[in-house]
């Protein structure tokens, strides 16, 4: 049952449920409703992530904008909270660096740079109220291809999504001469499941149904020297999202924001290394945002990284993040990874937790 309705037509920047209330957006024509209802516990932070490559930047905002424009109509569904412990504890600076199993949400073009075959855990505790789980296998075959798969999973009977990946990569090192052979290229294909109202204590009144969509990632990465790469990632160049409401017989869709980022990453030594990605908006209700992040290898198994991200606006929001990594190899040819981040925001802070089995 409805108790608040209020028209509004701000940014807003997450959902919350609690006790026995549920917080949540409902779009209508070109409004944003906010609803409180009656229900269960939930957060669900919005995110709008954009790119692409330094030498490009301006022909590609131009582009995109011409194509996508206006408003992003942040949707309150298949939030991106930021996935794998080593990404998230560099501040989310991560498009040119992609050279591990989460190179699948976050370039699939640094595919083609694992060494062998891996496969990834992490679990994530959104705000303290929405858990996130994601895993994915990855590895190279026929020396210049990749390919990886991948689930994510978040919610509960109120609010169940699911996002299947598969992704592939390829390079054309000692086929092209130079500077092809420098070029990484990849793309990720998207299934999102969702279902929402399945708990039993929500009144007869309340939306029951689930949607389906598809999103489409195109990402690049190229060696410019031995210690610089430039990446670019086209996060949901293609995707939309279908529901069917069955309590109240109606059918919509709706779009996950298009992202455009761009990236670099150099080495300062050997053990040492930054990366900085900038997200260049593409809507005129969501800002541009920076971010920058470093690892130094300690010791050889022990890893440490440090990142922050901001936004350039007239309002800023800042997070800051800390991580560690501790790598163990065994005899028999394989390896284990332990990665953690905490990070530091204004609204609540977060971790992220990862494991990675290298073999």
């Amino acid at each position: 049952m409805v108790v608040l309705e209020l028209i509004i037509f701000s940014k807003v920047d997450f959902l919350w449920k609690g006790g026995n209330m549920i917080v949540l957006i409902e779009r209508k024509e070109k409004r944003r409703i906010l609803k409180i209802l009656r229900g269960s516990s939930h957060l669900l932070s919005l995110t709008a992530r954009l790119s692409m490559i330094v030498a490009v930047l301006g022909v590609a905002t131009g582009l995109f904008s011409s194509v996508y424009g206006g408003l992003a109509g942040i949707p309150s569904a298949f939030v991106d909270i930021g996935y794998g412990a080593r990404p998230m504890g560099m501040g989310g600076a991560y498009v040119a660096l992609a050279d591990d199993i989460n190179t699948i949400l976050w370039n699939p073009a640094g595919l083609t740079r694992l060494a062998g075959r891996e496969i990834t855990f992490m679990y994530a505790d959104q705000m303290g109220l929405v858990p996130y789980y994601f895993a994915a296998y990855g590895q190279s075959f026929w020396q210049n291809h990749a390919h990886g798969e991948a689930i994510i999973h978040s919610g509960d009977e109120v609010l169940s999504e699911t996002t299947l990946l598969a992704a592939y990569g390829y390079t054309p090192e000692g086929v092209l001469g130079p500077p092809l052979d420098r070029l990484r290229l990849g793309a990720t294909f998207k299934v999102r499941l969702s279902s929402f109202g399945d708990n039993s204590d929500g009144g007869e009144e309340r939306s029951r149904g689930d949607g389906f969509g598809f999103g489409l990632d195109l990402g690049a990465q190229w060696r410019a020297t031995d210690k610089l790469i430039l990446g670019v990632l086209a996060r949901d160049i293609l995707n939309t999202v279908s529901y069917n409401n069955e309590a109240r017989g109606e059918k919509y869709s709706e779009s996950v924001p298009s992202s455009l980022v761009l990236g670099l990453s150099t080495s300062a030594s050997e053990r040492l290394l930054f990366a900085l990605d900038l997200e260049k908006s593409l809507y005129a209700d969501t800002d541009d945002i920076i971010h920058f992040g470093a690892e130094w290898i300690l010791l050889d198994p022990l890893t440490l990284r440090v990142g922050f991200s901001q936004n350039i606006g007239p309002e800023i929001y800042r997070s800051y993040s800390l991580g560690l990594g501790v790598r163990h190899d065994f005899r028999v040819g394989m390896g284990f990874r332990f990665d953690f981040a905490y990070i530091f925001n204004e609204v609540r802070d977060t971790s992220r937790v990862s494991t990675t089995l290298i073999f």
